[in-house]
């Protein structure tokens, strides 16, 4: 059996994310992306990318750090859909009835709809939802 190897050390320094909390997608160059719960400027949390370097090792980039308008403490992790590059764009704002609390990934259909849960919120107000964004 193998050892596990730490990849990359998280820092709560003010600037770092940490304490990541869900799962981690690569690319096609090899670069990880994620999210973490808390950190950033705001500690908001943050999305990451995790750079292989030549000698080994990996190199960390913050892509966004949540502020709290564009949402906060992310629990689920990043989708990537075909294309290149990232742009943050808010594409939908959750009230009760909507549901609120999403913890999970989310997942893109081929017609490039986004598909995810929330924990809680819809017509019972506290046992969640299942939504669509179209595309």
């Amino acid at each position: 059996m193998r050892p596990r190897r730490r990849l990359y050390s998280f820092n709560n320094n003010g600037k770092d994310g940490h304490n990541p909390y869900a799962a981690l997608i690569f690319d096609t160059s090899g670069n990880l992306y994620g999210t973490t719960l808390l950190g950033g400027t705001h500690d908001f949390g943050t999305v990451f990318e995790l750079t292989p370097k030549a000698a080994g090792g990996w190199t960390e980039k913050i892509l966004h750090e949540f502020n709290g308008p564009d949402g906060y403490y992310p629990q689920g992790g990043v989708s990537r859909k075909k294309g290149g590059g990232w742009t943050e764009k808010i594409l939908n704002n959750f009230v009760d009835t909507d549901g609120w609390d999403c913890q999970a990934g989310l997942i893109f259909d081929t017609a490039g709809n986004l598909y995810g849960t929330t924990r809680y919120g819809g017509v019972s107000g506290d046992v969640g939802t299942v939504f669509e964004l179209p595309a």
